[in-house]
């Protein structure tokens, strides 16, 4: 049985299994880049020793911000896609839960009609 704890924001976002967020695979790339990224910004002297185009960080920017979309549009279509379905799923029960009513409805008056009270208190 899968257990839910959607009331905890905190545990939702800083737990570790199952998170995006604390995975090896994110953490290291970020790490590394943010540290470059601080270097750069501190290091004082740095334009007057190293050229550093400004291409560079326009690429990484690009880079960044497509990646960042493109993970925006796929949770996005993963939503709606639970959305749809579980629109589907409410309508279905809605089906169910109708043609029961009615097959009820029919069962009581098919037996009143008859004069079955005793089939009716079942």
């Amino acid at each position: 049985m899968i257990l839910y704890d959607n009331r905890d924001l905190r545990h939702i976002i800083l737990r570790k299994s199952g998170s995006v967020i604390f995975s090896r695979n994110v953490l290291i790339p970020a790490t590394l880049s943010t540290c470059l990224c601080a270097f750069l910004l501190t290091y004082e002297d740095l334009g007057e020793r190293v050229h550093v185009s400004t291409s560079v960080s326009r690429i990484y920017a690009t880079i960044l911000g497509f990646v960042i979309v493109m993970r925006t549009t796929m949770s996005f279509g993963r939503f709606f896609s639970g959305i749809t379905e579980t629109t589907i799923m409410f309508s279905k029960w809605r089906d169910a839960c109708t043609s029961t009513f009615c097959f009820v409805d029919v069962s009581i008056e098919e037996l009143q009609r008859k004069g079955d009270l005793a089939g009716i208190r079942e």
